[in-house]
């Protein structure tokens, strides 16, 4: 029996959306195989971390920090990007995609983040 029939039969789309908005809220951590060409079949299974609870007022406030210190075009384009990686609500990843387009241009993140969204 799987775990989601264990639970009433839960599609494995509710799951993989819910696991995904945990990520997204920074409430889970996930961590994968490393990819060497193996088959699917044969990669371990991903490992999900519970992270530490935080207060969504502090991260909304140090968000808005961000936005206001590099300015609202900068800070939507750097989120965009960080929502590809499951990242949109890390002020440190947001910051670090505002400071990569600076060092290496918009062309050059814009075509990493092209390929990892792939």
């Amino acid at each position: 029996m799987t775990i989601t029939e264990q639970f009433g039969g839960v599609s494995k789309h509710v799951i993989y959306k819910g696991m995904n908005e945990l990520r997204r809220k920074k409430l889970i951590e996930v961590k994968y195989d490393v990819l060497t060409g193996k088959p699917y079949k044969k990669r371990m299974p991903k490992m999900y971390k519970i992270l530490m609870l935080y207060d969504p007022e502090e991260l909304r406030l140090k968000l808005k920090e961000i936005e206001e210190k590099y300015g609202k075009k900068e800070y939507d384009e750097a989120r965009k990007y960080a929502r590809i990686v499951f990242e949109e609500n890390s002020p440190e990843v947001i910051e670090d995609i505002i400071l990569k387009r600076k060092e290496y241009g918009k062309k050059k993140v814009k075509k990493a983040f092209d390929i990892v969204a792939r």
